[in-house]
């Protein structure tokens, strides 16, 4: 089993997120250094894909948003005024009507303009095909997570983000834990010994779920599921993949990003279980377990009326720590209090290291770990939906495909039917 890749400098020298960002994967000239102006495609035009364009626009002034896509057309049409609104996007927002596509194809018209960087916030069984379109289109990415919701997903990833390496182009990750500085600086103590060796880690997440979106009358079922998309795995990959990785990659992040071995775990649908919820889970529990035999648990749930939850705990041979809270206790009975303020909100932290490091000529690829931490997620859901023991490397080989159709070739009028709810222990994928 192949190990991820490290950072080549010395880790007491990577404290903070931009160090870590552009020690990950080496240096390259950029395209947009000396450039006055950065043009910015977005492609999904969401309230995701809306944030992290205004995000963009407060990381770098000299950037602008030149060109938008999105599969519904009133979505796309509405992003250039709506993003424009806000005071930070005053004369920064130059989208001019032939540069706003619609339709499942709009991105490779996207792609055809001569923007600099493309923000990919579309639903993520999209996410594959989109990465290595603009990685061909020799468009620099910020990709929000996940990034795949099967294991060709996750190949093709890898393999785009390869070619983003060999043609100097940067990849930058959502999973934006690992540019939020507190955490990094913490982080960076474990890693050096804080707690002595890592024995064990566990996070859970439990909150009430999302938005709900009325089937409307006359509409397809393509349709239908692409705006309830989060409750379809082709589109989201299920509940776990799409919120709960955060918390995954937090975890693989404190393990240095080892690989674990396998999974086995247990999940279904309960309260969230009507027509109106697709077919995705709204719990599961599951076990990794690593070549040494040392175990990861995670738990998440999405059901009304819960109680908030949402930690990652790592357990050492000197004490342990709560990352969410900042609070280290050591077995002798001391406890200490680390700065337990986010130094910036990291949806911005994310967008201010990456422009930050092209107009320095540096290239961030984060290609490898947002796959790999999505890869856990989509084994912790396989392992809930069949109730078997998945494999890493079965997992990444995997052929089996959740998209209904040919994403690559799908169109509006491609006829799609409502997916099978998975039943644990009945199950099986290909």
């Amino acid at each position: 089993m192949n190990k991820p890749e490290t950072s080549t400098l010395p880790r007491r020298n990577v404290i903070t997120a931009s160090a870590l960002a552009t020690a990950s994967l080496g240096f390259a000239r950029s395209a947009v250094v000396g450039s006055d102006t950065i043009k910015i495609g977005l492609v999904g035009c969401g309230g995701r894909g809306s944030g992290a364009t205004i995000n963009t626009l407060i990381a770098d002034k000299g950037t602008k948003l030149y060109a938008v896509a999105d599969v519904f057309e009133e979505k796309a049409k509405a992003a250039p005024s709506r993003i424009g609104a806000n005071p930070v996007a005053k004369d920064r927002v130059d989208v001019s009507p032939e540069r706003v596509f619609h339709g499942l194809d709009a991105y490779k018209q996207l792609l055809e303009t001569d923007v600099d960087v493309v923000i990919l916030a579309t639903p993520p069984g999209f996410r594959p095909l989109h990465i290595e379109a603009a990685i061909n289109a020799g468009k620099h990415v910020f990709a929000e997570k996940p990034v795949a919701v099967d294991g060709p997903g996750i190949r093709r990833v890898l393999e785009a983000c390869k070619k983003a390496k060999q043609k100097n182009l940067a990849v930058v990750s959502g999973l934006c834990w690992r540019y939020e500085e507190n955490t990094l600086k913490l982080v960076n103590k474990i890693h050096d010994g804080l707690l002595g060796d890592i024995v064990a880690v566990e996070c859970q997440r439990f909150n009430t779920g999302v938005w709900v979106r009325p089937r409307l009358d006359g509409q397809s079922e393509l349709a239908h599921q692409l705006q309830n998309w989060y409750y379809y795995t082709w589109l989201s990959g299920d509940f776990n993949v799409e919120q709960f990785v955060h918390e995954i990659d937090r975890c693989a992040w404190l393990r240095k990003d080892e690989l674990p071995v396998r999974c086995w775990g247990c999940g279904g649908r309960e309260t969230r279980n009507g027509s109106d919820h697709g077919h995705i889970f709204d719990h599961m529990a599951v076990t990794f377990e690593y070549a040494n035999g040392q175990r990861l648990h995670c738990n998440a749930a999405q059901q009304k009326g819960f109680a908030g939850r949402n930690e990652v705990v790592a357990y050492g041979t000197k004490g342990q720590v709560n990352l969410g809270r900042f609070i280290t206790e050591m077995y002798d009975g001391r406890m200490e209090r680390h700065e337990n303020k986010r130094a910036v909100q990291m949806h911005q932290q994310e967008q201010n290291v990456m422009y930050a490091a092209l107009r320095k000529g540096e290239i961030i690829n984060n290609g490898t770990y947002m796959a790999h931490s999505t890869l856990m997620g989509l084994m912790m859901r396989d392992a809930c939906y069949t109730g078997k023991v998945i494999e890493w490397d079965k997992a990444l080989n995997s052929k089996h495909v959740y998209a209904p159709a040919d994403i690559d070739t799908m169109t509006m009028d491609t006829v799609v039917q409502p997916p099978e709810v998975a039943i644990p222990g009945v199950t099986i994928l290909g």
